[in-house]
């Protein structure tokens, strides 16, 4: 069965699931860098994707964070941070 995050990555196609993260829940004043700030603590990044509405240009409140290695995305898979409802893999 395929998981919420994996249909959102398809659709977005994100490459690899193994350094990328899905955050969910963000509320609506959350931005990339707000986002940046939050997850560098956690590890190098390579790249954030918070899709938008084409039409209003508000996010969709959830975003892919993605990270250099595969051994940063699981310490924040294993971290506080996954208790809070951010992610979801």
């Amino acid at each position: 069965m395929v998981g919420l995050a994996d249909q959102i990555a398809n659709q977005y196609q994100i490459k690899n699931l193994n350094t990328s993260l899905l955050a969910t829940n963000l509320d609506l004043k959350v931005n990339e860098e707000i986002l940046w700030e939050l997850f560098l603590q956690t590890g190098p990044l390579r790249s954030i994707f918070l899709p938008r509405d084409p039409l209003s240009d508000r996010h969709f409140g959830y975003a892919f964070i993605e990270y250099e290695t595969e051994l940063d995305a699981n310490y924040v898979r294993l971290s506080k941070l996954d208790n809070k409802n951010l992610i979801t893999t």
